[in-house]
């Protein structure tokens, strides 16, 4: 309880906004379509625009139809179909 609350509670970091033109390197986000919290398409920060912040302009989103907040641990294998052979390409 005591951690959720913390995590709740505490100062919001900064916004992927501020953060991204500072990266340039390939970018892949796998984002869960049934995420409750943070829809790819909605809030104030929505994923699905990311990619217009990034220095490289190289990023990919990923939704993953079924999984929630937390895809690494709802659908790992599903992580790893588009994880592994994004990896793989980069790496050339």
């Amino acid at each position: 309880k005591d951690v959720f609350l913390k995590v709740f509670g505490g100062p919001p970091g900064p916004t992927p906004e501020s953060i991204l033109p500072d990266l340039d390197i390939p970018i892949l986000a796998l984002w869960g379509g049934a995420d409750p919290w943070t829809p790819a398409d909605k809030g104030l920060h929505p994923g699905n625009k990311f990619g217009d912040y990034t220095k490289s302009g190289d990023f990919t989103l990923v939704t993953l139809e079924s999984a929630g907040h937390c895809p690494h641990d709802e659908c790992p294998d599903q992580i790893h179909k588009s994880l592994l052979p994004w990896l793989e390409e980069k790496l050339k």
